[in-house]
């Protein structure tokens, strides 16, 4: 029996319309059919999906949820399959004085992540020193995945931008490649979603004076103490799409690709 393909395997491999035929351009029907093979497999042209919320009119938080380390005013967070790219930008106001100062995520491809082992990573999230670092998750209800050290994946850039309302924005821009390919086995996505999201975001709050974390030499985590934290968990939540565009050297060579048919077309017809 066929192995079933993969999500990321499944979103990797979308297929383009096949513009270039030798109905439409005779003869030149081939090279253009090469050219724009070449074209589709040489960009970043694929779907960027993408997921929204806003505030409330009210100013409530985008989601329902637990509030206590700040509330959640915005969210954008989008994945790009094809280049393996994911970025998250999450909004805050205070919450009786407090915003979050760490923050530990789950992303899915639909489900709401809590109880799936070795299937997602989980991206710990430190407003303070401003890093972003990456484990398996464990499946458990629960902070503590740092606790298998054999589970680190990697340490990455964090933005936190105290903006002049007195809200906070925490962003990142991470290319997942290394992570989705951390495990072999068929279940294991990493971060990456589709055409559906879920979310297991837990922001939490220190004693504001110094990281949450404590770390090892090599960026580990050894230890993650917090006072308290909120949640916004949800599952199987409908994403949008943005246009896919090339990136400019697949742009330039589809260019080429389409300037060399149309003269060979000319050619054909003068012949």
């Amino acid at each position: 029996m066929p192995d079933t393909p993969s999500f990321l395997e499944t979103y990797k491999t979308m297929t383009f319309p096949s513009i270039f035929s030798r109905a439409r351009f005779g003869s030149a029907g081939p090279i253009a059919a090469f050219l724009a093979t070449a074209f589709f497999a040489g960009s970043s042209f694929a779907t960027t999906f993408e997921y929204h919320c806003a505030a409330k009119a009210d100013g409530s938080a985008c989601r329902n949820g637990n509030h206590v380390s700040g509330t959640l005013t915005e969210l954008n967070t989008t994945y790009n399959a094809q280049a393996e790219q994911f970025t998250w930008d999450a909004s805050f106001s205070a919450t009786n004085g407090v915003l979050p100062t760490s923050a530990w995520l789950v992303i899915t491809p639909g489900p709401n992540p809590k109880y799936h082992v070795d299937e997602f990573a989980i991206l710990y999230f430190d407003h303070v020193e401003e890093k972003l670092t990456t484990y398996l998750y464990n499946g458990q209800n629960s902070r503590n995945s740092f606790l298998n050290a054999d589970g680190y994946l990697g340490t990455h850039d964090l933005s936190v931008t105290n903006n002049q309302n007195g809200t906070s924005t925490i962003s990142a821009d991470l290319m997942t490649s290394s992570i989705n390919s951390a495990l072999s086995n068929s279940e294991w996505v990493g971060v990456a979603f589709g055409e559906e999201i879920g979310l297991w975001y837990h922001p939490a709050y220190g004693d504001g004076t110094a990281s949450d974390f404590t770390y090892g030499a090599d960026g580990r985590i050894l230890g993650y103490d917090i006072i308290r934290a909120g949640w916004y968990d949800t599952g199987n939540i409908a994403t949008t799409t943005s246009a896919p565009v090339p990136e400019p050297s697949a742009a330039l060579l589809f260019g080429i690709g389409g300037a060399v048919a149309s003269s060979m077309t000319r050619r054909t017809r003068k012949a």
